[in-house]
Formats: structure tokens, sequence, C-alpha cells
């Protein structure tokens, strides 16, 4: 299988090296299509990585190679969660005993659509959907 060599191979003693080709007997495709850029992966060898609280080397790579990198919204950017399905039950209010069968038995604390937020008494605070309780 081709892929992109390790960022480490250059730290392997040569004689411990054994070099393949890609079956159509040329260079790889990677090779290929780095030959004419060098080997980006050459630089790692000459230097240890500075220890820093940054993002690491591949997402600084990432970064360098794309033109625009788009992070997903926090939670507390989002809107609220859409239902999608079924209807949420009328048989439910805040307050109400419930039991699940993974959780065991809680109380609702919050309602949101379908999704329901239930205390469980040996689980603690869960969110879970409607159709997955029944009334205690």
């Amino acid at each position: 299988m081709s892929s992109i060599p390790s960022r480490f191979i250059a730290e392997i003693p040569p004689e411990h090296i054994d070099s393949e080709n890609s079956f159509g007997g040329g260079q790889s495709l990677w090779r290929a299509n780095w030959s004419a850029q060098g080997d980006p992966f050459a630089h790692v060898a000459e230097r240890q990585p500075a220890r820093t609280m940054t993002r690491g080397p591949a997402w600084q790579r990432a970064l360098a190679s794309s033109s625009t990198v788009t992070r997903a919204p926090a939670p507390s950017e989002r809107g609220p969660a859409a239902s999608v399905g079924a209807k949420p039950r009328a048989d439910l209010a805040i307050g109400m005993r419930v039991f699940h069968e993974k959780f065991g038995y809680g109380e609702i604390a919050d309602i949101d659509g379908n999704k329901l937020e239930v205390e469980f008494e040996q689980a603690g605070s869960k969110r879970v959907l409607d159709s997955f309780v029944r009334l205690a």
C-alpha cells in the first residue's frame, strides 16, 4: 500500500531500511508527487521539535497547505438541537420518575422536544430520547 512515509523514517539507520517501488515498478505516488518539491520531511532529522503549548506539527502542516480552515461551532454557539423523526411524548413532564434499560431509575430534569435531561440515581445526569424511557 502506498502511503506517506513516517516523519521518523530519517532516524532509522540506512542499513536497516529496505525500499520498494510501487506495483507498477516506478516510484510510489507519494514520491512522484513530492519529487519536484523536495522531501517535506527532510527537516525532521535536522532539528529536535520544540515543546510548546501550540498545535502539533501535523496541524501546522495542514494549516500551511490549506487556504481556509474552519472550526466547528462550540456547543454554546449552536442553536437548539433539531429533533428529527418522532414527535415528543405528551405523557412526560419535568419531575416525573422514569426508567431506562441501561441507566435505571431517574427523574426528568428538563425536556427539549423529544430529548430528556434525566437525573438517574446510579448514572447521574444524562440526555436521552423520550422513546428510551418508560414511566416508573
